[in-house]
């Protein structure tokens, strides 16, 4: 079962994000790399809520107890070459139906018609941007399952905390 929900969350989170089920008997994206995500995600997840010693021990970090670091590095180098393909794909997608007038359909196609349209910073690569808002979605709706508070989440910080950022969203009244 808790398999099921697990594949049902990441099919969801990856329809919006590049507009195909990745998991499944109806799955029309690359499974593997769906699979390899939900993996690294839950091994971000189970490394972020292990205490370092060295967080409380400076002077460890220089002894070389990095083992987590190391691990949190290969995690963060898969997950983005995940989201590099999935970048590249919609990119292709974009360059072979320039010609048809199609409204965006999912999430990274909208970033990128931003990043077409000069509406971002110019400071950053709109590649970088667009994979971590990308990653941030993915990492905010994981913890919180569909936008509804997750108990296992700090509650307070997820119920207080809006989830865009103010500058986004305004003064909240």
């Amino acid at each position: 079962m808790k398999r099921w929900f697990g594949d049902v969350t990441l099919n969801m989170l990856l329809k919006v994000i590049i507009g195909k089920r990745c998991v499944g008997p109806n799955a029309k994206g690359d499974k593997k790399k769906a699979i390899d995500l939900q993996l690294a995600i839950r091994k971000s997840f189970h490394l972020m809520g292990e205490g370092l010693l060295r967080d409380y021990i400076p002077i460890l970090a220089n002894l070389g107890f990095d083992r987590h670091v190391k691990a949190m590095e290969k995690i963060a180098i898969q997950i983005d070459s995940i989201l590099q393909g999935w970048l590249e794909e919609h990119r292709r997608n974009r360059d072979k139906n320039q010609s048809l007038d199609t409204k965006d359909g999912d999430f990274m196609d909208s970033l990128l018609s931003l990043c077409h349209s000069n509406e971002l910073p110019s400071q950053f690569d709109h590649d970088t941007i667009v994979k971590a808002t990308t990653l941030n979605m993915i990492s905010v709706d994981m913890a919180e399952h569909f936008g509804m508070a997750n108990e296992k989440v700090v509650p307070l910080n997820v119920l207080v905390t809006p989830r865009l950022p103010s500058h986004l969203h305004g003064p909240i009244m």
